[in-house]
């Protein structure tokens, strides 16, 4: 049975509103990572802390070194730049954009 992709997961929108309620200084990443079921780009969204990434999506608490997250998603993915926010831009694109992102990429799935 062929694996199913999530195409409607909510990475930008669970790291989006956990940046804009937190008080510490986490930047919000928009990128392309590498899916490795099927070892093809698709958008997503993290958030980095020091030396560390959290991710909030789809139900789950993931908190990773960034070199260990970045090597498990291959990103960043070649012809793809990381975009960065913090909690004050993150609110300017929410209310420029009307929605969680992706705001300055055109994410290739």
């Amino acid at each position: 049975m062929k694996n199913k992709i999530k195409a409607n997961g909510d990475c930008y929108v669970a790291n989006g509103r956990f940046i804009v309620s937190s008080s510490k200084k986490y930047m919000l990443c928009h990128g392309v990572a590498i899916l490795k079921t099927d070892g093809l780009p698709f958008g997503h969204c993290w958030l980095e802390c020091e030396d560390y990434v959290i991710d909030k999506s789809n139900g789950l608490d993931i908190k990773l070194p960034i070199d260990y997250y970045y090597s498990m998603g291959n990103i960043p993915v070649a012809g793809y730049k990381i975009y960065k926010y913090n909690r004050m831009e993150v609110i300017k694109k929410v209310i420029d954009f009307g929605h969680w992102g992706a705001w300055d990429y055109d994410p290739p799935r």
